[in-house]
């Protein structure tokens, strides 16, 4: 059965036509021709069958019209689906699938003679209208307004062909038709015009310009540049040339051999911007895919240029003076220099890609800016690493494929590729998907790399390469034979690229490689060793020439390097014995910034010195690391006593890691600096002995007044208070009430404080926030006002419930301004004791699993265990009281004992189990505790916590719910 919907609705069979005389069957079906082989629900039916105004009984009378219509077509066609009604067809049993099958084989057929062929089978389709039937049915009318569009352009593309094979005559009365049938249509216009100049008529062309120019005009509108451009062509040559001489090659570039991936927009992009500019250059690093862009580019603009698209590659082309030459060449134009290409090109509607532009921009430029003024037709698009330069230049910058999460387009390249070298690879094997994903991003999503990387995967694993990057120039090499020399190994790419640098560049490059992240203009400035505004200006160039990415990042530039371009860089650097040097300049900057933000954290602007340490971690790690290989103590020193204060508050644990490393590598030359900061790990993670050691160690060893030595004794007070050694906390605080620093005083009398709220003496504790209030003039940090919030609460909790949550709720508030999440853990915690207490558990609930979450996230058991404590206080006065003994054995398991009023909390916790429970039943529970371990017992509390306040789905395990 064919149905044929362009022109009045028929149904053919065979060679017998079918007539259906109701009107209201012909929309029925016309509305199921829509998409066929598609479910149409009832909904859409009737409004094509009644429009606005449909009966009661629409629905109804849509079946009954459907039965009637299954019986004209047979049985199998008209099927009812879940979703509604479908004709099971294919595209190919309406005349509109086939007249788009074949317009697009006419439109991308690379000889005109089959073109036109192709084109003339698809318009012979053609009745009339399309789909009348459904003149008042909206999409209806926008189906049909699609194919008259598709139709009017193969009549252009078809009458463009006849151009192209010097049919003059034959296209000239199609195009004079087309302009009367469309006379807005500028594209018909343009055609006729040229057809009419390269057949002799110049008079003629020019008029047909000025009766477009008089029907805009009517309209309000003028003409385009582009068909300005033509009339200025016409106007050039008041004797016309005879028909432009031909070009040698196909019209249409080869065809790719694998498929695009993960740059369908970007293939948009430039597609749009070559629809309103002259030139468009593409521009991105080495590898990026620019030749692989353009070279798709090109195919598509092939099918709707009257001359097609060529595109020639210029990586070859080693004299500036010779690219005229080789594109003379590509198009096999005969002639001597720039103006005769240019002349030969005058009159021709294409595409002209020069690819792998940038050791002979300026040639290119040259060029491409002689082509553009005397070639109104011509449209050039350009890759290189760099603009051109050239007036009207649009650039568009291609960046490196995303590589975040299993479905990024990085990920898919590399799946792909891999898939056809090993066709039993999977990606999303068990463990797999991870690791590929990070194997992309350190590829940097740079298309070559990918590829070459997924070559790989007939003999490796991506766990075999992600451990081996460090020797990525190594391993991606000697699989792409048959490309060009720059593109057959990821460092004849990154050679290509910093060859073309200048001496100046090159250096300045290379010093770059030492930043493992990304940096500003004055850290660039300070570690390349040169005139820092030399320096700026050479970054500049940099990001010009792709060596180097930028963006804005909170109103500052930000730059950086691709991870593949870091790694040469640094190999230059170590081939020429200058790592080291580098490397020092950069922990040395890497110090200094620790320092000013050390400086930075103890004022008002914490909030930004914190956020610039945060993003400088990597670089301070990569400093620390050089420091301590180099056993360079007083720079190590510097950047610990910088971070002391930082890791403390932010509970960032990696610092003191380092430190740990670091004392391994000093023995016993370790600065006292390294022994304290490396206390802050164990003392956050539990192993409050080993806290204790480290930080008496860094004390003693320390000058009196030193940063590291007051945040030694700090340390030990927080080891004594968390072990259960309150009344140990004065003395051990001693040294900084008195101390010369404000910051360390506060500190200081915050942890005599809380120790004094713990010991049950209150008094002391108001002596010591008095004291923080008179400091408070001298100690502006956002966190020393947290830190004096949180004291005042834990004063109030005991008495004023109101004013105790008041205080905390701002503390949190307060630190998370400033990302202190240590204060904004305890204050939390504190918060929630005291909504319990004050009798609002339902209320504590969210906050206490906050809480855990919170600790969890920082790995941090020294503050988890009075948290579960808090839990377990809370679960057992809303009934839990099951869940209440599992906590609580399991963090008398697990850390240390409780005291003060948590301890008196925890006593009625248990009476109360007890009752509820019975002898054996607390018992069981205590067991069970017992014999979780951490994590275990922080997931059953949340478990808990969610079943206690109906509001999620459990996590996982079981918990006691009643």
């Amino acid at each position: 059965m064919e149905f044929r919907v362009l022109g009045s609705l028929a149904l053919v069979d065979g060679e017998r036509e079918i007539i259906l005389t109701s009107a209201h069957q012909r929309r029925l079906l016309a509305a199921l021709l829509l998409e066929p082989g598609c479910p149409v629900s009832v909904g859409p039916l009737v409004d094509a069958l009644w429009g606005e105004d449909p009966p009661a009984s629409a629905a109804t009378t849509v079946q009954s019209y459907v039965s009637r219509l299954r019986r004209v077509l047979g049985p199998g066609l008209l099927q009812r689906s879940p979703g509604g009604y479908l004709l099971a067809v294919g595209p190919d049993s309406t005349d509109a699938g086939r007249f788009e099958r074949l317009a697009a084989r006419g439109r991308s057929a690379a000889a005109s003679a089959d073109r036109i062929r192709l084109l003339d089978e698809a318009l012979a389709l053609w009745r009339g209208d399309a789909f009348t039937d459904l003149a008042h049915h909206p999409p209806g009318q926008a189906e049909a307004t699609r194919l008259a569009e598709l139709r009017a352009s193969c009549r252009e593309d078809r009458a463009a062909a006849l151009l192209t094979l010097g049919r003059f005559a034959e296209s000239v009365a199609d195009l004079r038709a087309l302009t009367v049938a469309e006379p807005l249509r500028e594209r018909p216009w343009r055609l006729l015009m040229l057809a009419l100049h390269r057949s002799g008529r110049q008079a003629e062309a020019l008029a047909a310009f000025r009766a477009y120019d008089g029907i805009l005009a009517e309209e309000g509108l003028e003409p385009s540049s582009a068909i300005r451009a033509v009339q200025a062509t016409i106007l050039a040559e008041p004797d016309p040339a005879p028909p432009a001489e031909p070009l040698r090659t196909a019209r249409r570039p080869p065809r790719p051999l694998t498929p695009l991936i993960g740059r369908e927009d970007e293939r948009a992009f430039v597609l749009d911007l070559l629809k309103k500019h002259a030139l468009v250059t593409v521009t991105g690093p080495a590898g990026v895919g620019k030749s692989r862009l353009v070279a798709e580019v090109a195919a598509a603009e092939a099918s709707v240029r009257l001359d097609g698209a060529r595109v020639v590659h210029l990586a070859a082309v080693a004299d500036p003076g010779k690219v005229w030459y080789a594109v003379a060449q590509e198009l096999g134009v005969s002639g001597q220099g720039p103006e005769r290409l240019a002349d030969a090109l005058a009159a021709r509607d294409m595409i002209l890609v020069l690819d792998g532009a940038e050791h002979v921009l300026d040639a290119v430029a040259s060029l491409v800016a002689t082509v553009l003024a005397r070639c109104p037709g011509v449209t050039a698009l350009v890759t290189a690493q760099e603009r051109t330069g050239v007036a009207g230049e649009c650039v568009a910058p291609l960046s490196p494929l995303s590589a975040d999460g299993p479905d990024s387009p990085a990920v898919r390249l590399f799946t792909e590729r891999a898939t056809a070298v090993n066709p039993a690879f999977r990606a999303d094997g068990p463990g797999a998907a991870g690791t590929v994903a990070a194997l992309c991003r350190h590829l940097d999503g740079l298309p070559l790399a990918l590829e070459m990387a997924a070559a790989r995967m007939g003999s490796y694993t991506p766990r075999d390469l992600l451990d081996r990057l460090d020797r990525r120039f190594a391993l991606l090499h000697g699989v792409r034979a048959t490309e060009p020399g720059r593109h057959r190994t990821l460092r004849a790419a990154v050679d290509w690229s910093y060859r073309l640098l200048a001496p100046a560049e090159r250096d300045v490059f290379t010093d770059l490689s030492v930043f493992p992240a990304s940096f500003d203009a004055p850290a660039a400035a300070a570690v390349c060793d040169g005139d820092p505004e030399h320096v700026r200006d050479v970054l500049a160039r940099l990001v010009e020439r792709s060596m180097v990415t930028a963006e804005l990042r909170g109103g500052r530039a930000r730059f950086a390097l691709l991870e593949t371009l870091r790694g040469y860089g640094r190999d230059v650097l170590a081939g020429r014995g200058d790592l080291d040097a580098a490397q020092g300049r950069h922990a040395a900057w890497a110090a200094g910034l620790a320092e000013r933000a050390d400086a930075g954290m103890r004022g008002p602007g914490e909030a930004a010195w914190t956020a610039r340490i945060d993003d400088a971690l990597p670089d301070l790690r990569a400093a620390f690391a050089w420091a301590s290989a180099g056993r360079h103590a007083g720079l190590v020193r510097r950047l610990t006593a910088a971070l002391l204060a930082y890791a403390y508050h932010q509970l960032v644990l990696e610092p003191a890691d380092w430190a740990a490393r670091a004392l391994e590598t000093f023995g016993d030359d370790a600065p006292a600096a390294l022994h304290v900061l490396a206390a802050i790990g164990p003392l956050n993670r539990g192993d409050l002995p080993a806290a204790e050691a480290l930080a008496r160690t860094g004390h003693d060893l320390a000058r009196p007044g030193a940063p590291e030595r007051n945040m030694a004794a700090l340390l030990l007070a927080d080891a004594a208070g968390y072990g259960g050694s309150a009344e140990a906390v004065a003395g051990l605080v001693t040294e900084l009430l008195t101390a010369d620093d404000p910051y360390f005083q506060t500190l200081g009398h915050v942890t005599a404080g809380i120790a004094e709220v713990y010991l049950g003496r209150p008094d002391g504790a108001r002596e010591h926030a008095a004291r923080l209030r008179a400091l408070a003039g001298r100690a502006a940090a956002p966190t020393l006002a947290a830190w004096r919030h949180y004291l005042a609460g834990e004063i109030s909790a005991a008495g004023d419930g109101i004013a105790a949550v008041h205080d905390l709720d701002t503390a949190v508030r307060t630190a998370r301004q400033v990302g202190n999440r240590l204060i904004e853990g305890v204050a939390l915690v504190a918060a929630t004791a005291c909504r319990t207490r004050h009798g609002l558990p339902e209320a504590a609930l969210p906050a206490v699993a906050t809480a855990i979450g919170h600790w969890r996230r920082q790995g941090d058991w020294t503050h988890q265990w009075p948290t579960l404590r808090t839990a377990a206080i809370l679960l057992s006065r809303l009934g839990g009281h099951r869940d209440a003994i599992v906590l609580t054995a399991a963090v008398a398991a697990l850390g240390p004992a409780p005291y003060g009023q948590e301890a008196d909390d925890l006593a009625a916790v248990e009476a109360r189990a007890l009752s509820a429970l019975g002898p054996d039943g607390s018992a069981e529970a205590r067991a069970a505790g017992a014999a979780l371990g951490p994590a275990d017992a922080a997931l059953y509390a949340l478990n808990a916590i969610d079943a206690r306040s109906r509001d999620a789905r459990p996590r996982a395990g079981v918990t006691d719910s009643g």
